[in-house]
């Protein structure tokens, strides 16, 4: 047997096979060109090598998520925590994943870690504010989002915003407007513009809902293709305003835009049948209260059995 041969059959197989930090290079060539599975293989092959492996978890995780793999990214996030529990932006992005999955109460459990590692963290105490408003602890919200504001970090205008949003379900419209407004101040958006519309509805200040239903739409009308969306609600919005402001028939020319602009809209083809029942075509309206039934908007099924049969 010659010596090349030997060396080859005897020498320990440990000296051929790859390390765990090679496994975990090419796994992250594999995930920086988007082959997520692939490199969730490798990531994995690294950790069976390595147990402790807290970067090969942490990118497996981050690879998982997107590969839509929500529970396994929790998992893998939960294994970066165990190794340092001091890692503050493994509670956040695991946060954030439970809120994705609808687990509220966890994410304000890891959001609340992150506070308490980290005060002055305004993303935790608005992570925190969402998780509450889903539970519906609209007051706990709302002190959260406070503290994210007194914070002054960038996203201040979203904050305000968000606030502003609580505060409508409290039916607290001059404090929402207030905060729509501050968010306006900070950045434009037709979001914002939108939001306090629908309080100055609330408190029958149709000019100025009206207003700002048109700020709205201008600030939609010049971007690309994924605003029309938004600017068909907001057309849809600024119809809802003419209508309680006893404009029918300029309700029913924004309903009708918004539906040029969105035809699968099912608000707006039951507001349009509002108005055309108003107008005494019921036909047309019996028509629209259908389309719009047929597109999950279940609330035209009592005008229909009104009206329709």
């Amino acid at each position: 047997m010659s010596k090349i041969l030997f060396l080859f059959l005897f020498f320990p197989a440990f000296v051929f096979a790859q390390t765990a930090k090679e496994y975990f290079k090419s796994a992250n060539q594999k995930a920086d060109s988007a082959k997520y599975s692939e490199a969730e293989l490798l990531y994995t092959k690294a950790i069976t090598i390595d147990s402790q492996y807290t970067d090969a978890y942490w990118n497996r995780g981050q690879v998982r998520g997107e590969l839509k793999d929500i529970k396994g990214c929790i998992q893998d996030l939960d294994k970066v925590i165990l190794l340092n529990p001091k890692n503050i932006r493994a509670f956040s992005v695991r946060a954030g994943a439970k809120y994705f999955q609808k687990d509220f109460s966890g994410a304000i459990s890891d959001y609340t870690a992150v506070i308490l590692m980290a005060p002055n963290n305004a993303a935790a105490y608005a992570g925190r504010a969402s998780a509450k408003n889903a539970l519906r602890d609209y007051n706990g919200a709302i002190a959260d989002y406070s503290y994210a504001i007194s914070a002054n970090d960038n996203h201040k205008g979203d904050y305000f915003n968000n606030r502003g949003n609580v505060k409508l379900r409290l039916d607290d419209y001059k404090g929402a407007i207030a905060d729509f407004t501050e968010s306006i101040k900070t950045d434009a958006s037709g979001i914002a513009y939108m939001s306090r519309g629908s309080a100055e509805q609330h408190e029958h200040d149709y000019k100025d809902a009206l207003s700002d239903f048109t700020e709205a739409i201008e600030t939609y009308k010049y971007k690309n293709q994924s605003a029309k969306g938004a600017s068909a609600v907001a057309y849809e919005g600024r119809g809802e305003v003419k209508q309680d402001a006893g404009d029918y028939k300029g309700a029913l020319d924004d309903f009708e835009q918004a539906l040029v602009i969105n035809p699968t809209f099912g608000k707006a083809y039951y507001w349009r049948g509002e108005m055309k029942n108003k107008i005494s075509d019921k036909e047309g309206a019996c028509s629209d209260w259908q389309t719009a039934v047929n597109l999950g908007f279940k609330q035209a099924m009592d005008d229909i059995n009104k009206y329709c049969k």
